[in-house]
C-alpha cells in the first residue's frame, strides 16, 4: 500500500471527522434541522431494522467501490483522488447520521429567492469533490484513460478474464448468504416481533445487496484481471508488431514489471545479433 493510496485515505477519514466533529456540536447546542428523508424518498415505508441494515450494508459497498477506484487510479490523479475521497467521505458521513440517528443533522441555512433549505459540512465537501471529479473527466481525460495504451478495451482475453472474474463472484454471494444466513437467524431469534412480512422484508434485501454488492465484487475482478493479463497482451502486440525500437512500459499498476527487464534484454541480444 503506497504513500499515495494512504494520504488519500486520510482525506477521507479527516471529511468524516470533520463533518461528526461539527454535528456533535451543533446537536449539543441543539441548533439543528433533522432531514429525515433518503434517496428519493425510498424505503421511507420501512421498518427501521431494515432500512438500517439497508443503510449500512449500502455504506460498505459504498466504501468497497471508494477503495478500488482510489487503487485503481493513476498516482498522478492526485486531485482527482482527493475529489473522490471529499464526495465518498461526506456521503458516508452522512450515513453514518442515517445509521445512528435515523435522520441527518443538518446547520447550514442556504437560500434560493424564497426557497430555504439547509445542509451540513458534508454536503460542501461532496459538492467540492463532484465539481473535482467533473473537471478531471472533460478537461483531463487523457490522464484517466490512457490514450497511449491500446489497452482501452475491457476484455483483452475475455474468457480468461471471466473465469478469474468470476472466482471473485462466487466467493463474494458464498460468503454474504452464508453471513446473511447467520444473521437471520440471530435475528428470529433475538426478536420476538419479527413478523412474517419482515422476514419477506429482509430476505429480499438480503438478496438484492448480495447481487448487486457481488456484481460490483464482478467488475472489480474484471478490472484487476487487466493488471495480470494487460502485460501479457502487450508484450504480445510488442512482439508480433516487432515494437524493438520502442521502450517496453507497463502501467504502474501492473504485475509482471519484471517484463520490462526482460524486454530489455531480448532488445540487446537482438541488437548483438
Amino acid at each position: 500500500m503506497n504513500k499515495n493510496f494512504i494520504q488519500h485515505i486520510n482525506i477521507f477519514l479527516l471529511i468524516i471527522l470533520l463533518d461528526q466533529m461539527t454535528k456533535f456540536l451543533f446537536l449539543n447546542n441543539n441548533q439543528f434541522v433533522m432531514n429525515s428523508g433518503m434517496m428519493f424518498g425510498s424505503f421511507s415505508k420501512t421498518t427501521p431494522l431494515i432500512r438500517i441494515s439497508l443503510i449500512s450494508s449500502g455504506s460498505i459497498i459504498f466504501l468497497i467501490v471508494y477503495l478500488a477506484i482510489l487503487y485503481f487510479l493513476s498516482d498522478r490523479l492526485r486531485s482527482l483522488k482527493a475529489g473522490l475521497s471529499l464526495l465518498f467521505g461526506g456521503a458516508l458521513s452522512n450515513a453514518i447520521d442515517k445509521v445512528y440517528l435515523n435522520f441527518v443533522v443538518d446547520f447550514i441555512p442556504i437560500s434560493f429567492g424564497d426557497y430555504l433549505f439547509h445542509a451540513n459540512v458534508s454536503d460542501v465537501f461532496q459538492i467540492i469533490g463532484v465539481v473535482i471529479i467533473n473537471y478531471h473527466l472533460f478537461f483531463c481525460q487523457d490522464d484517466i484513460w490512457f490514450p497511449e495504451d491500446k489497452r482501452g478495451r475491457i476484455f483483452i482475453y475475455p474468457k480468461l478474464q471471466i473465469i478469474f472474474a468470476g472466482k471473485f463472484f462466487l466467493i463474494s454471494i458464498a460468503s454474504l448468504l452464508l453471513i446473511s444466513l447467520f444473521s437471520f437467524t440471530y435475528i428470529n431469534i433475538e426478536f420476538v416481533n419479527f413478523s412474517a412480512s419482515m422476514k419477506v422484508e429482509y430476505i429480499s434485501l438480503v438478496l438484492m445487496l448480495s447481487t448487486i454488492f457481488s456484481l460490483l465484487i464482478f467488475i472489480f475482478g474484471i478490472l484487476l484481471s487487466h493488471h495480470f493479463y494487460g502485460p501479457i497482451y502487450k508484450l504480445n502486440n510488442f512482439v508480433k508488431n516487432k515494437q524493438w525500437d520502442n521502450d517496453f512500459i507497463l502501467r504502474e499498476k501492473d504485475q509482471f514489471k519484471q517484463l520490462e527487464e526482460i524486454v530489455v534484454e531480448l532488445k540487446e541480444a537482438i541488437n548483438k545479433d
